[in-house]
């Protein structure tokens, strides 16, 4: 199989879509799509992080485009020279929905489940109150409402659920959320390219020695493979 095949990503917005919403104006918006190319065939994929709009000239799109058409060359690449068969784009847009995933996020999402069984022994009435389900609050908003909400939290909380949050806050302090938003690693960063190795570099100014160095990369393997099992095969 010829691996230097070109590889092409094209933004566009679906307008063969029916409209889902539209502007204060009345506007139809679209959404964001990438058309993917490689050896003269083609597939569509929605965009894991844009929304809907009116023109791809949108000042609120570039930086996705940019980013986006990066991880989906970057995951084709990857896919390529894994594969001993002929490469094909089919069931890409599924993969792509994992892949494109914040390491943060997954990191987050494991901590998100483990908060629950953590509370859960507190026998607090409060526990109720945290929508667990709500998925457009993150790890660390329930954590800062336990640590508000749950008397003695941290007293009553595994020593094994304290480590893994101080990994994620080392983490969260190697890779702050920036103002354009969309330059952060992802899954297909770490297990294609140089970002693993990046981290753990990071991790030699913070971490006492190579015991705990291994055993925090470990810990973001882990999580990062299991997620890679949520793939539909």
């Amino acid at each position: 199989m010829d691996k230097l095949k070109k590889i092409s990503v094209k933004p566009f917005l679906n307008m063969n879509l029916i409209p889902e919403c539209s502007d204060s104006e009345g506007k139809d918006l679209y959404p964001l799509y990438l058309q993917i190319t490689y050896n003269r065939k083609n597939t569509q994929i929605r965009s894991k992080y844009g929304m809907y709009y009116e023109s791809l000239n949108d000042p609120a799109i570039r930086n996705i485009i940019f980013f986006e058409c990066s991880l989906a060359e970057k995951l084709v690449r990857y896919e390529i020279n894994n594969t001993k068969k002929e490469y094909t784009l089919a069931g890409l847009g599924g993969r792509y929905e994992v892949y494109a995933t914040s390491i943060r996020i997954v990191i987050g999402d494991y901590l998100k489940d483990k908060l629950q069984f953590e509370l859960k022994k507190t026998n607090s009435p409060f526990y109720d109150i945290l929508n667990f389900k709500n998925k457009r609050k993150y790890f660390e908003d329930f954590y800062n409402a336990s640590l508000l909400l749950f008397k003695d939290f941290n007293k009553k909380t595994s020593t094994e659920f304290k480590y893994e949050v101080n990994i994620y806050q080392i983490y969260r302090d190697f890779e702050p959320i920036s103002m354009g938003g969309y330059n952060f690693p992802t899954i297909i960063d770490w297990v294609y390219g140089n970002y693993k190795q990046q981290f753990e570099q990071k991790l030699v100014r913070v971490l006492k020695n190579n015991s705990q160095i291994d055993k925090t990369i470990e810990f973001v393997d882990k999580l990062i493979h299991a997620r890679l099992q949520t793939i539909k095969k």
